[in-house]
C-alpha cells in the first residue's frame, strides 16, 4: 500500500513536470517568434533611417525607369572553341542594343566556400529588368549564336533578381 502511494505521488510529480516543460517550451517558442518579428520590423526601420540618413534606397536595385534589375550569371564550360569568337565579336553588341551590361568575364574565379566543380567561364550580365533579359535571350537574333554556344559548352545560366529581402543593402538610387 506505501508502495502504490509512492508510485502514485510519483506519477504526479513527472506530470506537474511535464506541464511546466511544455509550457517552458511553448512559452521559449513564443519568445522566438517574437524576437524574430521585432528583428524583422527593425530591419525595416533601419533601412527606413539608412535611407534618411544616406540618401540611398534599400531593398533592391532599380534600373532608371524604377524596376528591378536582374543579373545572369552564367558558368560555361567550353568544349568547342569554334563559336567562340563568332559569339564574342557579335553577342557583346548584341547584349548591350538589349539593355544588357557585362559586369564580368571571366576564367579568374577564386572559390571561397564549397565543392563543386567551378566552371572555365564565369560571366555576369545586369539587365535593366527581367523583361528585357528574357526578350534577349529569346529573341531571334540571339538563337543561332545561343545554339552554337550550347552545341559548344557545358552551360549553367541563371537569373537573379536584384533584391535584398531582408531590406537592409544600400544601394545607390
Amino acid at each position: 500500500m506505501i508502495e502504490q502511494k509512492e508510485a502514485e505521488k510519483l506519477r504526479r510529480i513527472e506530470k506537474g513536470r511535464e506541464g511546466k516543460e511544455k509550457t517552458k517550451t511553448l512559452t521559449q517558442r513564443t519568445e522566438r517568434t517574437e524576437d524574430t518579428e521585432k528583428m524583422r520590423r527593425r530591419c525595416g526601420e533601419d533601412a527606413e533611417k539608412k535611407e534618411t540618413i544616406t540618401g540611398l534606397k534599400t531593398g533592391y536595385y532599380k534600373s532608371a525607369g524604377g524596376r528591378m534589375k536582374y543579373y545572369l550569371i552564367a558558368e560555361l564550360e567550353i568544349t568547342d572553341q569554334s563559336w567562340v569568337a563568332d559569339y564574342i565579336k557579335n553577342v557583346t553588341g548584341m547584349v548591350e542594343r538589349h539593355g544588357g551590361r557585362y559586369l564580368a568575364r571571366t576564367p579568374k574565379v577564386e572559390r571561397i566556400e564549397g565543392e563543386r566543380k567551378l566552371a572555365g567561364i564565369f560571366v555576369i550580365v545586369e539587365w535593366p529588368s527581367k523583361e528585357s533579359a528574357v526578350a534577349f535571350y529569346e529573341s531571334e537574333e540571339y538563337r543561332p549564336y545561343r545554339q552554337k554556344r550550347i552545341a559548344g559548352a557545358r552551360n549553367e545560366f541563371f537569373l537573379v533578381a536584384g533584391e535584398d529581402i531582408a531590406k537592409a543593402a544600400q544601394t545607390a538610387g
